[in-house]
């Protein structure tokens, strides 16, 4: 068959609805049919941070049982090297209870080699003093060696923790994005859902349905009619026009539908806006709203302003004003 203009398209996707979702394959760009395969890469790349946590979370622990086992030694040896001591002191006042009583039996022998064992003993004492303070000082450099390491390595965790925040919040950013694009291609998609499908869903309540082609509408608005940038931009951004006679009461209309996933106030006061826009040379425009779903507050603005609500393909008899 020839297709000279979008009508005969659209009758030809009514008529072989098999042909939509390869037309959909050729107008969607490869971005947007990876979207599968990079939410996949997505997931595999939360799992490998997850895994990356646990690793942290491992060095953490090991470094943490190194330093216990570290402080444990030190505190065995400083015990054992006080034990020695002790020993050691016990074993002198030993020898120096004997040299007392071996110098009161032998006073007079004895005098001189007393004042020798008092000098040995001294040089004993300076020498345990001696030994006593450079262990001291070996124990405490240690503790200042382990305590700069452990700054260090812990320096070195908060950068690492830094850096995987970084990548983390990078992450993010690129995924807020790609839920900006799939909203996109969700939106595009809606909007050519209700193209095909909008005479269909009015069908049940209006007769002589037939969807207006917007840019031969506006070229015929704009030959008759004086309109400022403003009122053309609400024109231009119109998602679907339909004509149609609503049936209870003969009247035609030309339905003004403002398409969004999630229905809010917003919209509402869109289709609204856009409608009166019309009005100025259509004597009866209609605002409608079409979504997959509806929030509470675009539910009352849509009774306040006598607005009709598409819901998928149901048109809601309840929003239906006095036409």
């Amino acid at each position: 068959m020839a297709l000279q203009s979008v009508e005969d398209i659209i009758r030809a996707l009514q008529e072989h609805p098999e042909w939509r979702e390869p037309l959909l394959n050729a107008l969607l760009t490869d971005q947007y049919r990876q979207l599968p395969e990079r939410t996949d890469r997505l997931e595999q790349a939360m799992a490998r941070l997850a895994e990356e946590s646990a690793k942290t979370d491992q060095r953490l622990r090991e470094l943490s049982e190194k330093a216990d086992k570290r402080f444990a030694e030190m505190e065995a040896r400083i015990a054992e090297s006080n034990a020695r001591v002790d020993q050691r002191f016990a074993e002198m006042a030993a020898r120096m209870e004997e040299s007392r009583r071996q110098t009161d039996q032998r006073f007079a022998e004895m005098a001189a080699r007393m004042e020798e064992s008092r000098r040995e003993t001294d040089q004993r004492f300076a020498e345990m003093a001696a030994r006593i303070e450079e262990s001291r000082r070996e124990t405490d450099q240690r503790l200042r060696e382990l305590s700069e390491k452990t700054d260090k390595r812990f320096e070195e965790m908060v950068r690492e923790i830094r850096e995987l925040a970084d990548t983390v919040r990078d992450f993010l950013r690129r995924v807020d994005r790609w839920e900006t694009d799939l909203g996109s291609v969700k939106g595009i998609t809606l909007e050519m859902f209700y193209r095909d499908n909008a005479t269909s869903i009015l069908g049940r309540r209006f007769r002589n349905v037939a969807l207006v082609d917007k840019g031969q509408y506006l070229q015929q608005v704009l030959e008759q009619y004086e309109i400022s940038e403003t009122e053309w931009q609400q024109l231009v951004s119109t998602d679907v026009l339909v004509r149609g006679t609503y049936r209870e009461s003969g009247k035609e209309y030309l339905t003004v539908w403002e398409v969004s996933w999630i229905v809010d106030s917003n919209d509402v006061q869109r289709a609204v806006r856009r409608a009166q826009t019309v009005g100025r040379w259509e004597q009866n425009a209609l605002p409608v709203v079409a979504g997959k779903g509806i929030t509470a507050g675009a539910q009352e603005a849509v009774e306040a302003h006598g607005v009709l609500v598409v819901i998928d393909t149901n048109l809601m008899t309840q929003s239906l004003p006095v036409l």
